[in-house]
């Protein structure tokens, strides 16, 4: 460039350092484009973009790579112009080669870890992530993304150690304080996790995430009205969600037919981890252990296990079945139960819809383990169990007692079931009551929890 085109360059720069693009293209502008240098290309491509002008930014940013391939910046701007286009495939590839080329670009690493994380590729992300925070420690997105992705494979206290080393660099991030706090229940330190939590809604009240997060601790802690105020705020601050709705429903006493499926699948999957040691040896959970006491006889079975999760029951299943096959709602409870190594097929799907599509008369024994006491109306389950039963076949469940109701959502989040009502089902749908046991479920705020085992078959 000349003299005069640099001193338009210098200034086209400052505009952009000054937050103002539309400023810097104006200087540009002033250049004859076929005397442009690869820098100012480049700062065109950055600021076109910027002001969504997608047609001179692809201009400039081809015209740069035309005559540097290996620019990392012009890589990067393809990249974020191929995003703004919703290729986001072009944009992985743009984002990922700008990263090889300059390993300290942390803006770069930064957009390739959520684009990976977004397509799945959550290993990947983690390790872009920890790219772009050796690149800048201070990235506090970069940080807060990477602990929810370390929750979300149940690495908990890696996600605490991060968060606190951010916050303690960052500590008017109030995102991170939200996540703190989900990571500080995930740990089951609740006094902590309110505190974090409070903090993020003082830094920013609009926050729904911490607002609900907060419900979620303060229901934990048994303060009902205080879990319902925080619900409140998280309902002012977005539209709620259909989880959201259902948690204050729990709160209030009230019974919606069932919970959402999104609610499930999000609690049992941040459950997968711990969730084997936290049921039997935390809560005393011991019906798939004792099923032999229960289980119809017989040996050679077509076994489907309803809401299998880690698969618990699987041990004691096995040695009855010709063919043992679970399906649950959560992914990572599911992946769980396949690191067993003993059950012929694992499905993701909820049990209605995986029942209503099966075929007819396809199994000798259903169990349904602790399960309906996530469903509350039965009617829709029992009549695809009826279909899916051989003649002869049974279910064996349990479930919570409700000396009140049909059925009845209690503050815990779980349904319990009358009697009287099983019993009416039952006969709608055909299925004989056999058996009818009292057992101790699990252990709740100190004490078990009474509730019945029940065995229904389909006449021969």
């Amino acid at each position: 460039m000349t003299e005069p085109q640099q001193a338009l360059y210098a200034r086209a720069s400052a505009r952009m350092a000054a937050g103002d693009p539309a400023a810097a293209l104006h200087e540009l502008g002033a250049i004859a484009p076929d005397t442009e240098s690869i820098d100012s290309l480049y700062l065109r491509a950055a600021a076109a973009t910027q002001v969504g002008d997608l047609a001179q930014a692809k201009a400039a940013v081809h015209a740069c790579l035309e005559h540097a391939p290996e620019h990392p910046g012009a890589q990067f701007q393809a990249g974020a112009i191929a995003l703004a286009e919703g290729d986001r495939a072009g944009a992985l590839a743009h984002f990922a080669q700008a990263a090889a080329l300059a390993p300290g670009f942390a803006a770069a690493h930064y957009n390739l870890a959520v684009l990976q994380a977004e397509s799945g590729e959550r290993e990947a992300a983690e390790a872009s992530y920890q790219a772009a925070l050796r690149a800048d420690p201070g990235l506090m997105q970069a940080a807060n993304n990477l602990a929810s992705l370390l929750l979300d494979r149940q690495a908990v206290s890696e996600a605490l150690v991060l968060l606190q080393r951010t916050l303690k660099r960052s500590p008017g991030f109030a995102i991170g304080w939200c996540t703190l706090g989900r990571a500080l229940l995930r740990a089951a330190r609740v006094d902590e996790a309110e505190a974090a939590l409070r903090r993020s809604v003082e830094l920013d009240s609009r926050g729904s995430a911490a607002w609900e997060n907060l419900g979620d601790a303060l229901s934990q802690l048994g303060r009902t009205e205080d879990a319902d105020a925080a619900f409140e705020h998280a309902t002012r601050a977005s539209d709620p969600s259909s989880r959201l709705l259902f948690k204050r429903a729990a709160l209030r006493g009230e019974t919606p037919p069932a919970p959402p499926e999104d609610f499930v699948r999000e609690l049992f999957d941040q459950m997968a981890g711990e969730f084997d040691t936290r049921l039997v040896d935390g809560l005393g959970y011991r019906l798939p252990t004792q099923l032999d006491a229960y289980l119809p006889a017989g040996e050679g079975l077509d076994i489907l296990d309803l809401g299998c999760g880690t698969g618990l029951s699987a041990p004691l299943l096995r040695p009855r079945a010709r063919r043992l096959e679970g399906v649950d709602l959560s992914p990572q409870m599911i992946e769980r139960a396949r690191q067993r190594g003993l059950y012929d097929a694992l499905h993701v799907d909820s049990l209605q819809a995986f029942l209503e599509a099966g075929p007819e008369s396809a199994w000798d024994l259903m169990l349904a383990a602790d399960v309906v006491i996530y469903v509350g109306a039965l009617g829709a389950l029992f009549a695809a169990v009826r279909r899916g039963l051989r003649p002869g076949g049974h279910l064996l469940l349990s479930v919570e007692m409700s000396p009140e109701a049909d059925y009845l959502l209690q503050p815990s989040g779980r349904y319990a079931h009358g009697f009287g009502y099983l019993q009416r089902l039952s006969g709608e749908h055909e299925l004989g009551i056999d058996l009818c046991e009292p057992i101790e479920l699990r252990r709740e705020r100190g004490t078990m929890l009474q509730g019945a085992v029940l065995r229904l078959q389909r006449p021969a």
